[in-house]
């Protein structure tokens, strides 16, 4: 079945609280935001460390189905995280930003047609407040390929 174990680990330096003066955090310039820290896009690198767990497995012809796990926290407390698009999160006594879990199902019918669905759901963490819902998202993807 062509099953596959991932094991991932990401971290980059963030401002320290103490040095106002000085610019520690890493910038990641122009990179593939997507395929990196999850599939929902709420975090960019900056301040970001993150663990991620995940299977895919094969269970038919031209079939694939994938479960990743994220757990995100900040590199530096008392700083900012890129979250969500431009905006950023201010992080405060804690470091926990949150969890993530995508689950994705992939079917390709010939070499230049496929269809993707993937089912995202993440849940804040003690970093960026209490007061979050864990929220949702469901993907649906034609893709052709000429």
């Amino acid at each position: 079945m062509n099953a596959h174990f991932v094991f991932g680990y990401h971290a980059d330096s963030g401002n320290d609280a103490g040095t106002a003066d000085e610019n520690e955090e890493y910038d990641p310039f122009f990179y593939d935001t997507h395929n990196n820290a999850g599939e929902m896009d709420v975090f960019q690198w900056g301040n970001l460390t993150y663990m991620s767990l995940g299977f895919t497995m094969e269970p038919m012809d031209s079939m694939t189905l994938g479960v990743h796990y994220y757990i995100f926290s900040a590199s530096e407390k008392d700083s900012t995280v890129n979250a969500m698009g431009s905006s950023t999160a201010t992080v405060a006594d804690e470091d926990a930003l949150g969890n993530e879990i995508d689950i994705t199902l992939n079917k390709k019918y010939t070499d230049n047609f496929g269809i993707g669905l993937r089912y995202s759901q993440f849940s804040g963490g003690d970093a960026l407040g209490t007061d979050l819902d864990t929220y949702s998202q469901l993907f649906v993807e034609g893709k052709m390929t000429f």
